[in-house]
């Protein structure tokens, strides 16, 4: 963090919109920020999915099992709508710097 100059982290919570309820089994994303207990935040982007333009790209071709089945996880029209989130992280003890850093991004992307 502090080599590189970096106060907040802004990256993805999933690889895609929400999962369905007990669909998930990679939780990567969100959990190595628990484990590190750093302080983080999620929240939607006010973009959602639509099956017209969120659609794999041909040949699709997994990386691995895992990815596979993530892939199979994907239903255009049950996502139809589902929210885009982001999340902010920062180093312990920065919890009011995570929640100043989301709301500067959420006013700059909702504007």
């Amino acid at each position: 963090w502090r080599s590189q100059n970096v106060d907040v982290v802004l990256c993805p919570p999933f690889q895609g919109t929400a999962s369905r309820h007990d669909t998930a089994k990679y939780w990567g994303y969100t959990a190595i920020w628990n484990l590190l207990d750093y302080p983080g935040a999620v929240f939607p982007t006010g973009l959602f999915a639509d099956p017209n333009i969120d659609t794999y790209q041909e040949p699709l071709r997994p990386m691995s099992a895992a990815d596979e089945q993530n892939i199979s996880l994907y239903d255009a029209a049950v996502f139809t709508g589902a929210p885009v989130s982001l999340q902010t992280i920062s180093r312990r003890f920065n919890d009011g710097l995570v929640l100043a850093a989301q709301d500067v991004i959420e006013r700059i992307i909702k504007s």
